[in-house]
C-alpha cells in the first residue's frame, strides 16, 4: 500500500464526524472550565483522541466519550458548590477576622453543600479513570489496514437489517415487476436488492 493511500485514509478518519464530535466535545468541555482538576482529568482523553481518532468509532470509545463529557458537565456546578464549602471553612477557621464580619461574610455565601468538596473529588477522580481507560485503549498503529477493516466491518449494518432493507425495496418494486418485469428500471431495482442481500 502506497504513503498516499495510508495518509488519504488517515485523513479521511480524523474527519469522520464522529471523530469531529468527539474532539469537539471534549474540546467545549476544557474551553468552558478554568478548573485545573477537569483539565488534568480530559487531558489523558484528548491525547488519546489525537493519538488514535478510532477511538471515536468504536461502541466503546463513544460510550466513554460520552460519559466524559457528561462527568464534565456535572463537574462545573459541583465545583462552585465545592469553591464555596473551602470558602466557608477558611471563613470559619480565619482567627483575624471578627465575629461580625465572619458571619456577615458566611451569609452572603448562601446555602453551603459540605458534602461537595469530596463529591468534587470522587468525580475529579473518576474522569481521571475513565479518560486514563480511553487513553490505554490508544492504538498508535491505528491506521493499520488490518485495525481500519475490522472497524468498518463493525461498523456495517447487520445482515437482518439488510435483510428487513431488502426486502422493503423487493416489495416496493413488485408491482412494478407485475406490470413490466423486463423495465430496466424494474431490473436495476432488483438486482440492488439482491446486492444488498440476496
Amino acid at each position: 500500500m502506497s504513503t498516499t493511500t495510508t495518509t488519504s485514509r488517515a485523513q479521511t478518519v480524523r474527519e469522520h464526524p464522529e471523530v469531529r464530535r468527539a474532539h469537539q466535545l471534549l474540546q467545549r468541555a476544557l474551553d468552558g472550565s478554568s478548573d485545573p482538576g477537569l483539565r488534568r482529568a480530559l487531558s489523558p482523553a484528548l491525547d488519546a483522541l489525537r493519538t488514535d481518532p478510532t477511538l471515536a468509532l468504536t461502541t466503546e470509545g463513544q460510550r466513554t466519550l460520552d460519559l466524559l463529557a457528561e462527568l464534565a458537565r456535572q463537574l462545573r456546578p459541583l465545583s462552585r458548590q465545592a469553591e464555596m464549602a473551602r470558602t466557608h471553612a477558611r471563613l470559619l477557621a480565619d482567627p483575624d477576622l471578627e465575629e461580625a464580619d465572619r458571619a456577615h461574610a458566611i451569609n452572603r455565601l448562601g446555602k453551603i453543600n459540605p458534602a461537595a468538596i469530596t463529591n468534587e473529588a470522587e468525580l475529579v477522580e473518576r474522569l481521571c479513570q475513565q479518560a486514563q481507560e480511553l487513553a490505554d485503549r490508544a492504538r498508535p498503529d491505528w491506521q493499520d489496514p488490518d485495525h481500519l477493516h475490522g472497524l468498518a466491518r463493525r461498523m456495517l449494518p447487520p445482515v437482518r437489517d439488510l435483510d428487513v432493507i431488502s426486502q422493503a425495496l423487493r416489495s416496493s418494486v413488485s408491482r412494478a415487476a407485475a406490470v413490466v418485469p423486463d423495465a430496466p428500471e424494474v431490473r436495476r431495482l432488483l438486482n440492488l436488492a439482491d446486492q444488498i442481500h440476496p
